[in-house]
C-alpha cells in the first residue's frame, strides 16, 4: 500500500489506520522530509515486529496500531557516533511537522555500580555523568542554532537497558527516533536499542539508516 511517498506493511484495519495517521501528519507526501522511501510498518510489539523492520532497507516507522497523534515532542536518541546522532536532523523535520519540539535523550550505558563515588573525569570536566551532561549541552547549543522555530532540551539518564530508558523518558512523546548501527557485511542491523524499542515502545519508533549507508539508499 502507498500513501504518497511512503509505503505501508500492516496485519489489519486497526494497523493501517495508525499508519495512515502517521503518513498524513508526517509524512512529505511531495517527496519532502523523511517521508521519501519510508516503509510505516503498523503491528503490534513483537520480536517478529523487530525482524520485520530489521529486514527493510532505508527509513523504518513503527507505529502501534491504534496510535494517534498526542502533540507531544518527538525524542531524538543521541550517542557517541554517527549512526545516533544521524537521528537528530530527521527529529526536527518532524517536529516542524508537528508540537515543534525535540528532546535529546542520552543514555549513559555504564553498568550500575551501586551507590559510590564514581571516578573523576580524566578530561577534568567532572564526573562521569557530568562529562555526558557537558557534551549533551553542547550538541544542544549546535542543534538549536540549526533549528530556529524548534523548542530544544535535553535529557541524561543512566541504566544498562538503553531502550527501557529512552521510553521512560519519552512520557507523552509523539514518537522516538533512534539511527541504526553502522552496516556490517553488507546487511545493516536494526541494533539492539531499536529492537528494544519496537518490542516495547507505547510510541512510535523511527529507524534512521547509518550515514555511512545513506549514500546506497538515494536515488
Amino acid at each position: 500500500m502507498d500513501i504518497g511517498s511512503s509505503r505501508i506493511a500492516a496485519v489489519d484495519d486497526d494497523g493501517r489506520a495508525a499508519a495512515s495517521r502517521w503518513a498524513a501528519r508526517y509524512s512529505g507526501d511531495d517527496g519532502s522530509g523523511i517521508g521519501s522511501g519510508t516503509v510505516i510498518v503498523s503491528r503490534p510489539p513483537s520480536r517478529d515486529t523487530a525482524q520485520l523492520a530489521e529486514d527493510l532497507p532505508g527509513v523504518v516507522v513503527w507505529v502501534p496500531p491504534g496510535w494517534a497523534p498526542a502533540d507531544g515532542p518527538i525524542v531524538a536518541a543521541t550517542g557517541h557516533d554517527l549512526g545516533s546522532d544521524a537521528a537528530v536532523a530527521p527529529a526536527i523535520e518532524l517536529a516542524r511537522r508537528g508540537s515543534r519540539s525535540v528532546v535529546l535523550v542520552h543514555v549513559w550505558g555504564m553498568p550500575g555500580l551501586g551507590v559510590v563515588d564514581l571516578p573523576p573525569d580524566p578530561w577534568g570536566v567532572g564526573s562521569i555523568p557530568d562529562g555526558q551532561s557537558a557534551a549533551l549541552d553542547a550538541l544542544v547549543t549546535r542543534v538549536r542554532a540549526a533549528a530556529d522555530g524548534v523548542s530544544i532540551s535535553a535529557v541524561v539518564r543512566q541504566g544498562t537497558h538503553v531502550a527501557r530508558e529512552l521510553i521512560a523518558a519519552s512520557q507523552g512523546a509523539d514518537a522516538i527516533v533512534v539511527g541504526r548501527p553502522r552496516p556490517r557485511g553488507g546487511r545493516p542491523a536494526l541494533g539492539a536499542v531499536a529492537r528494544g524499542l519496537i518490542e516495547l515502545s507505547p510510541c512510535p519508533v523511527v529507524v534512521i539508516p547509518h550515514p555511512a549507508a545513506m549514500k546506497d539508499l538515494r536515488p
